[in-house]
């Protein structure tokens, strides 16, 4: 996991006006991350 993931979690379930809103943005960012890992370990090959 990035570093910065934990807090990119944290802004965005602050800056959220509902906790369904956070709870599918840090779903969203996660996808995102796991994503991009994948693209990376795919290139490595």
């Amino acid at each position: 996991m990035h570093h910065q993931t934990p807090q990119q979690r944290t802004k965005t379930t602050q800056s959220a006006e509902r906790p369904e809103e956070a709870a599918a943005s840090v779903k969203d960012a996660k996808k995102a991350a796991l994503r991009k890992q994948v693209h990376e370990l795919e290139t490595e090959r």
